[in-house]
């Protein structure tokens, strides 16, 4: 009976551990899965040309609507097999992003801000950061890249922050260092790549989500060693060439649910965690001071001897001619 009884217990418990699980994997929560980005000691070159060696040699995170690198299955929208790489490296003063896009059949850079939806019409991602995970109740720090053709990317702040004098929250045109290279139709489609400074990141607002949503200050932190930042991403594809919006072809975001909750807490699990910068070694310099008499002496020592092989190796010439 005792024997019984164990093993269903046994069973039992399996169950529970194998159930909790799968409710891990398929409902991760913020900040489950981090990425370590080490930092920089020198400020990436912002010119299309992307990899792990511009950023610290740090790997990209890779969307491509697995949902293997980010929450399971958790994404919204339609997937239409494009892969988007975002690297990552920091400093002091800025977040540096490159963005790569491969498998996006229609380039459309017909970038409107004053177009009814969010997202400005023309193909983009967006990112949303949430500084420790503090930000509940409402969006993240939203961050928009929008692809250009060799010219500076189009950056928007998806209404953080902007309170008109109504009390009203504002779109807020970002003016900070990027750059984006022409679409191909081959390899990389778009590339992109932005210095973003923590000023834009470590903010103050209230974000979109909602009337009354609640205010949160960022405006005290700095980028430092252990700082982990939440990460949400919006690819926006326009599949057609006519016009971008939220009901497009090819839409998709990362919530960790399958709802439209618009609150932070429930719109990634993605995370990065700042590392300090490698360390690397200074060259070893031998800076032993030269005694400058000793080596006239030395030199002095072998001109003698050198002369002097040259007379005996006269003198046995001498010898033998005879």
């Amino acid at each position: 009976m005792k024997k019984t009884f164990r093993k269903v217990l046994s069973i039992a418990i399996a169950c529970v551990m194998l159930a909790a699980m799968f409710a891990i994997g398929s409902n991760a929560a913020p900040g489950d899965i981090k990425y370590t980005i080490k930092g920089t000691t020198t400020p990436t070159t912002l010119d299309g040309a992307i990899g792990e060696g511009e950023y610290a040699g740090n790997d990209p995170i890779v969307l491509d609507g697995s949902g293997k690198n980010t929450e399971g299955d958790g994404w919204v929208g339609t997937w239409a097999g494009q892969v988007y790489k975002f690297y990552y490296t920091w400093d002091a003063d800025y977040l540096y992003v490159g963005i790569t896009v491969e498998g996006d059949t229609t380039p459309f850079h017909d970038y409107d801000m004053n177009a009814v939806d969010w997202f400005g019409n023309a193909d983009e991602v967006q990112m949303g950061f949430n500084p420790n995970y503090e930000i509940e109740g409402a969006m993240p720090v939203v961050i928009s890249i929008g692809f250009t053709s060799d010219a500076p990317a189009y950056l928007n702040a998806d209404a953080y922050g902007a309170i008109a004098d109504d009390g009203s929250q504002e779109h807020v045109i970002l003016n900070f260092p990027s750059f984006s290279k022409a679409y191909s139709a081959d390899g990389i489609n778009y590339c992109a790549e932005a210095a973003i400074p923590w000023s834009n990141i470590f903010v103050k607002g209230n974000g979109r989500s909602s009337d009354g949503a609640p205010f949160y200050d960022f405006s005290g932190m700095k980028a430092e060693e252990g700082v982990e930042i939440g990460l949400w991403y919006a690819c926006m594809d326009d599949g057609n060439g006519e016009g971008a919006d939220w009901s497009m072809d090819n839409g998709y975001r990362t919530d960790i649910t399958t709802g439209a909750g618009w609150v932070a807490e429930e719109m990634s699990s993605i995370a990065i965690v700042l590392a300090d910068a490698d360390v690397v070694d200074a060259p070893v310099v031998d800076d032993t001071p030269v005694d400058t008499d000793a080596a006239q002496t030395f030199d002095g020592i072998i001109v003698v001897a050198a002369i002097a092989a040259i007379s005996a190796a006269g003198v046995v010439v001498s010898k033998k001619s005879k």
